[in-house]
């Protein structure tokens, strides 16, 4: 049976037989919805507000992370959920103000790990997030990866003047610097005024260089402090030098500690009378970097083992004498007791006071370095000869002056 309704021909049999589907439960819309993906969830946002507030739920829940990744070469905007790990990853460029305002309302306040340019947080005042005066931007955040790229002094400013409103409680931060040569002073500004903020943070820290003089720049302009990890990557096509000695020395004059060292593509070079590092590194690993002179970096293994020997020799007849507190004289073992009372009950910050704290506590027994990484395709000049045994006779040699460093070449390989 046909009806003609505005001049349109309507077939009512056709009618019958659709099926009107009532309102479901929020469960059930939970459990459809959760299917989707991103960008299908933020276009079935607008139909309703019970579906609104249904999917800034499933939001909430399923976004923990952000990566922002801007460019001023993108000229769309896009936006990938990686579900199994809780991950949003966005594409824009620095004007993008709608697309960021409206990634921002949906999932910011349960973001607890960022990952972005300085510029997006320097920018971040300028989109209408509906925030409390007395809110952080990323109150949740306790991990943050910034990386810092071109800073000029107006970028460096304007994120002084905003980083008291951005962060609540940060517990670790890696900082990944580009072009360090020239913004070296503005990216120590920066590190400064979070480590300032924090005291407890955990900073690691990559530098992205061509050469070993952007390296040492960037050191030398950094303020004393302990690192978790220091990861350097060349980016000269050509290996380019880098001198452990010299480094090794830039870290001592600047107060600069690590757990943890890791060097890229580089060409390695030692001076072999002359100590790998001046303080106790947890790992040093080498990835698919050359060591110019065997001999030289062997020779300069055994110095930093030797140091150290001398250096537990010399406390330790320190630790031999009696220790006089407040006009009353201990014997040793009272002294250890009650050193180690002091220690315990001593709050620590992370900084220098803490590493000697921790000297006192566990004594200088521990090696300078605990455990060297050989991986990816490492060169040894001078071990050529040996094809891909040349790492195996690296190990033996370092091993024979420093029976005590464990060594690590599980993942190294060579081309055929």
């Amino acid at each position: 049976m046909y009806q003609k309704w505005d001049n349109e021909e309507i077939d009512f049999t056709q009618l019958k037989q659709r099926v009107i589907i009532p309102n479901l439960p929020d469960l059930v819309l939970c459990q459809i919805f959760e299917t989707f993906s991103y960008r299908e969830l933020v276009r079935l946002e607008v139909i309703c507000k019970r579906w609104r507030s249904i999917i800034a739920r499933i939001l909430k829940k399923e976004i923990r992370e952000l990566n922002v990744e801007q460019s001023v070469t993108y000229n769309t905007v896009s936006a990938h959920q990686q579900k199994p790990f809780k991950r949003l990853s966005i594409c824009c460029n620095f004007e993008a103000y709608d697309f960021l305002t409206g990634i921002l309302k949906r999932s910011r306040l349960s973001i607890n790990k960022l990952s972005c340019d300085v510029k997006f947080l320097t920018n971040i005042d300028q989109l209408p997030l509906n925030r409390e005066a007395s809110r952080r931007y990323w109150s949740n955040v306790e991990d943050l990866w910034l990386i810092l790229a071109r800073l000029d002094n107006q970028t460096t400013q304007k994120f002084l003047d905003i980083e008291k409103e951005l962060f609540l409680n940060l517990s670790q931060m890696t900082a990944q610097i580009h072009e360090g040569f020239q913004q070296a002073g503005n990216v120590a500004k920066i590190i400064s005024a979070i480590v300032s903020r924090f005291p407890s943070i955990q900073i690691s820290m990559e530098i992205h260089a061509k050469s070993s003089n952007e390296v040492f720049a960037q050191l030398l302009a950094l303020s004393p402090m302990e690192l978790k990890s220091l990861k350097i990557i060349c980016l000269d096509y050509d290996l380019a030098v880098l001198s452990l000695t010299y480094f090794s020395r830039i870290l001592q004059q600047r107060g600069i500690t690590m757990h943890r060292l890791t060097l890229r593509d580089w060409t390695i070079r030692c001076e072999p009378s002359q100590v790998i590092t001046h303080s106790p590194l947890e790992t040093l690993r080498l990835s698919s970097c050359a060591v110019e002179n065997v001999d030289n970096f062997v020779s300069a293994v055994r110095e930093t083992f030797t140091a150290q020997k001398n250096s537990n020799s010399h406390v330790s007849r320190k630790q031999n004498r009696p220790l006089e507190l407040k006009g009353s004289v201990l014997s040793t073992k009272e002294n250890i007791s009650f050193s180690n009372h002091l220690i315990k009950n001593q709050p620590r910050n992370g900084g220098f006071a803490d590493r000697c704290f921790r000297e006192l506590e566990y004594g200088t027994n521990k090696p300078f370095i605990e455990k060297l990484e050989v991986a990816g395709q490492c060169t040894f000049h001078g071990l050529g000869f040996l094809n891909d045994k040349a790492h195996t006779e690296f190990q033996f040699r370092i091993n024979s002056v420093a029976p005590s460093l464990v060594i690590d070449s599980s993942r190294i390989y060579y081309y055929e």
